[in-house]
């Protein structure tokens, strides 16, 4: 039964319901919790590039230094430029 490889279970339900017999089958198996290794391989590649890309983020912020700015007094102000001619 093919259609249950494909995620087809009404096709199965169908099949049975109309004289399918399930015995001559071969053995059925869950094969959900099954990561293609393709898929395995994609996700390992994935997570060494996030830790990477974290691990810049933590370095190029780690030598900066905090400004609270609810603390900091305002610019001075700047007196408007004369021309002299």
């Amino acid at each position: 039964m093919f259609a249950a490889a494909l995620d087809r279970a009404e096709v199965v339900r169908l099949l049975l319901q109309h004289g399918a017999d399930a015995s001559l089958s071969s053995t059925v198996a869950d094969r959900s919790s099954v990561v293609a290794p393709e898929d395995r391989l994609q996700q390992d590649i994935r997570d060494a590039q996030n830790a990477k890309s974290a691990a810049t983020a933590a370095a190029a912020t780690s030598g900066r230094r905090e400004i609270d700015a609810s603390s900091s007094s305002p610019p001075p102000r700047r007196r408007p430029a004369t021309v002299r001619a």
